[in-house]
């Protein structure tokens, strides 16, 4: 039996060094502070992990890193999009090689590309992954793939889930209603930490978010206490997590994230590119309000940094 992906996975982020480099050590921490903390999967070379400015090597080096930290502990499921059909599909075989869990695929960006271009193209990933393959719909970054179209794709046998991130719960329950109709059977996360809760009771079995590497812990209490019908608590943590992104967004995307990412402890650039140094500095500034938001949003639900 395939596997499905369900419970929280962290979209991560990419790690830096001072020469713009990927920073390997820096990724192996994040993934073993992952494992610490029970998360179910690792998302990386992920949209939040600015895949866009790395080069085939380095994501290679950062999902070999991501593999031998997580030491199987948890599952690591590879970004291979690309504009590039070809490029896709060989990251995905070398993600086969090199013992990843799936990948992750979105629709094609950058042009308003026809439905049929879309469909086509990500069909072909689909059918020549040599590992199970979930579906990526980012309408916010990339072209939207059309209901009809998505179906289509999650009917493929090698298609395991959706990573949804349309951030629209309407569209996510029509999807769920879809599925269900039409018998596919694969298993659809959130890709929005803000929408957890809401997509839980619509029947998504988790989320796929940057989040799972910032604040772990508050994720799971929402799922825990879902899943034991205290929704009360639940409602408490979903507010807590809604309270810390929205102190992320104020500082943009993904760089409110990334702050995030070293409230947690860890330490790299901001910035692939070195000449951005003086707005590193400036955003670097804002990450004590970023620490102290995210502490006392734990703090609130009796959780320890």
């Amino acid at each position: 039996m395939m596997m499905k992906p369900e419970g929280i996975y962290s979209a991560m982020m990419t790690p830096f060094d001072a020469q713009g480099r990927v920073d390997t050590e820096q990724a192996k921490a994040i993934t073993r502070f992952l494992v610490e903390k029970k998360v179910d999967g690792a998302f990386c070379v992920s949209n939040v992990g600015e895949f866009l400015h790395m080069d085939m090597d380095e994501k290679k080096a950062l999902i070999d890193a991501v593999l031998e930290a997580g030491e199987g502990k948890l599952r690591v499921t590879p970004g291979v999009c690309d504009v590039k059909l070809k490029d896709s599909i060989a990251l995905a075989q070398y993600s086969a090689r090199a013992g990843a869990d799936a990948v992750v695929i979105c629709a094609p960006y950058y042009y308003p590309y026809p439905q049929e271009y879309i469909l086509t193209y990500l069909k072909e990933v689909v059918e020549n992954a040599p590992l199970p393959v979930i579906l990526y719909n980012a309408p916010g970054f990339t072209s939207a793939i059309q209901m009809d179209n998505l179906l289509s794709l999650c009917a493929h046998p090698n298609v395991v889930g959706v990573k949804e991130s349309s951030g629209d719960i309407r569209f996510t329950y029509q999807l769920m209603r879809a599925l269900e109709e039409q018998k596919i059977d694969i298993n659809v996360m959130v890709g929005f930490e803000e929408l957890l809760l809401p997509g839980l009771t619509a029947g998504v079995k988790g989320c796929t978010v940057s989040c799972g590497g910032i604040i772990p812990e508050v994720l799971h209490e929402i799922l825990n206490a879902y899943r034991a019908g205290d929704m009360v608590r639940a409602s408490a943590a979903q507010k807590a997590v809604v309270a810390v992104t929205d102190e992320l967004k104020k500082i943009g995307f993904p760089y409110g994230y990334k702050l995030g990412c070293l409230a947690r402890g860890f330490d790299f650039k901001l910035f692939k590119e070195p000449c951005m140094a003086a707005l590193e500095q400036k955003l670097v500034a804002e990450l004590p309000r970023v620490r102290a938001v995210i502490c006392q949003q734990m703090e609130n639900l009796g959780l320890k940094m």
